[in-house]
């Protein structure tokens, strides 16, 4: 913030306020994400046999952990790093059959635990 106060000698005088913020001010990304809810984005995915799609995780508490799996004949899914705030899931579509299945994830957070669960559609 830039303060204009009197003239020097015909010279203008500004007074400059700088502000900080100690490294506690803020809360850490587990803190922060701790109330946050469990979201994927996108929540529902479309794939035919060997194709990847990904969905990001985010929200609650990582790491990430798969509770449901989605049905072995329609399609998998693994994280590709469930250690971060925003986790990339790998839905892969297996054989030819069409379908649907979903994908269950929850967090670390303590009880409860928040879950979010991905559609996933063979074609």
């Amino acid at each position: 913030m830039i303060v204009w106060r009197d003239m020097f000698y015909g010279i203008p005088i500004a007074i400059i306020v700088f502000g900080s913020c100690s490294k506690n001010d803020y809360p850490s990304s587990t803190q922060e994400s701790t109330g946050s809810t469990l979201n994927a984005n996108p929540q529902s995915v479309a794939v035919i046999g060997g194709q990847t799609r990904n969905t990001i995780i985010y929200g609650g508490v990582h790491p990430y952990l798969i509770t449901v799996a989605p049905a072995a004949s329609f399609a998998s899914a693994q994280f590709l790093d469930a250690n971060v705030d925003t986790a990339i899931l790998q839905i892969t579509g297996v054989g030819v059959a069409s379908g649907s299945t979903s994908v269950t994830v929850k967090d670390s957070s303590p009880s409860p635990q928040k879950h979010v669960t991905v559609s996933i559609v063979k074609q």
